[in-house]
């Protein structure tokens, strides 16, 4: 045989007559099963019949086709290799997911029995009467997987409600249906019609009856409601419906407003009344002694007309220090700041960075120890010669007027008891001072 693996040179000296033959070439077949079971390579000639592509397995995955590249994305899948095809043949097999199972179903209310675990596919949920809807969303936990059922504010009737949620994997095939029940209680008609809480611009007023009150914060001109009633009962405020948010005026300076507070089932109502006390903007009523005593005017003369009953004191972080007409401070007197009770209704008073500085009409000592003399200076001359009157702190006497000779007079308090005093001092010419002392 002669071929071009194989020369022979000869002379040809006659006719001669050559037989051509041909032997079908090999060609190989490689399949890369990315990750599936190895499937042996293989081979084929121009002469063999269609090769059909057998089909590998993979844990946990369908098989999605022969690729003739390697990103499996050029052409579609190839199932066989027609006769009469030539050259070498290499194939990658596509995968698609068979995980049908969810990472997590998620609840607007309830919680599911038992605890998710992705291979338990029943699930039980309760919820009281006042749930009325109910969103329930189901997580692939295969990003090709899709997920159908999953369902937002759904209403629920009262008992069983059942929501079937179904994974389809990727490979299209194979499926899984999650089932939750949903029970939702029976409805019970509720009698009660009780304000629970009450926050009045965001701060928590006290429901120890029905009489309520609030102390408007300085600089507030209006009030925002938020509270909590019985369940299913209605409420009006100042007679009519009330939107969340909405501002109600400060009118004057005491704020009425009706809370009306009505059960379910019509038969019980019950109507609170919050007091309001608008902020006093007067600095006229605080007074400071000594440094480090701030105290609370009740003249109604010199204090801007407020008829105080009742004072008590805070320091600008709220903390409460006790009712008392005057307190200690220690640093700036804006540090702190009273509350005064008037005609019943509790005010807060403003504007303490405008206190009234030291009078006309030193005392001294003051506080003034009990059984001694109390001194007075008057730094006007006209004030010599002048009488001093003592009161409470509610103006009641306590002694008639004494004379002042000189402008250094020493007043005898030692028959009073302790407490806090008011010395009306009263110059010769009418003008008149009021100063505060304390017999310890």
């Amino acid at each position: 045989v002669v071929s071009a693996s194989n020369p022979f040179g000869f002379a040809v000296t006659q006719d001669t007559i050559l037989k051509a033959t041909f032997a079908p070439i090999n060609y190989s077949i490689i399949y890369h099963t990315t990750g599936g079971a190895v499937i042996p390579d293989g081979s084929y000639t121009v002469e063999s019949a269609t090769v059909t592509l057998p089909e590998p397995t993979k844990e946990g995955y369908t098989f999605g086709g022969w690729y003739a590249n390697a990103d499996l994305s050029t052409g579609g899948a190839v199932t066989a290799i027609p006769a009469g095809s030539t050259g070498n043949k290499a194939y990658w097999a596509k995968w698609k997911s068979a995980d049908a199972t969810l990472s997590g179903i998620d609840l607007s209310a309830g919680t599911l029995s038992p605890a998710f675990s992705a291979g338990v596919t029943e699930y039980a949920v309760h919820v009281p009467y006042g749930v009325g809807s109910i969103t329930v969303t189901g997580v692939a936990n295969h990003s090709g997987a899709t997920v159908t059922g999953n369902v937002t504010d759904q209403p629920l009737a009262t008992g069983d409600n059942v929501i079937e949620i179904t994974v389809t994997a990727e490979d299209g095939i194979t499926t899984m249906t999650y089932t939750v029940t949903v029970s939702r209680d029976e409805h019970v008609p509720v009698t009660e019609a009780n304000l629970v809480s009450l926050t009045v611009n965001g701060r928590t007023v006290a429901i120890t009856g029905y009489e309520l009150a609030y102390v408007a914060d300085c600089g507030e001109s209006s009030l925002m409601l938020d509270f909590e009633v019985s369940p299913y009962a209605k409420v009006t405020v100042n007679g009519a419906s009330y939107l969340a948010g909405t501002g109600i005026p400060l009118t004057g300076d005491v704020t009425t407003v009706a809370i009306r507070v009505t059960a379910e089932t019509g038969g019980a109502v019950n109507n609170y009344t919050l007091t309001v006390g608008a902020p006093i903007n007067e600095s006229r009523l605080y007074y400071q002694r000594w440094d480090d005593v701030l105290a609370v005017n009740l003249n109604p003369a010199n204090n801007g007309g407020y008829r105080i009953s009742d004072v008590r004191w805070y320091r600008q972080d709220g903390a409460s220090l006790g009712n008392a007409d005057y307190i200690l401070i220690s640093g700036p007197a804006a540090g702190y700041y009273a509350e005064v009770e008037i005609d019943g209704a509790w005010r807060r008073a403003c504007n303490s960075s405008g206190i009234q500085p030291q009078g006309r009409v030193i005392a001294c000592p003051n506080p003034v120890p009990q059984g001694a003399s109390v001194k007075l200076q008057s730094l006007p001359e006209e004030f010599a010669g002048g009488t001093v009157r003592i009161s409470n702190m509610r103006g009641m006497p306590v002694k008639a007027d004494l004379l002042l000779p000189t402008t250094i007079s020493s007043i005898d308090v030692s028959d009073l008891v302790p407490g806090i005093y008011l010395l009306h001092v009263t110059a010769k010419d009418g003008s008149r001072e009021v100063i505060k002392i304390v017999v310890e």
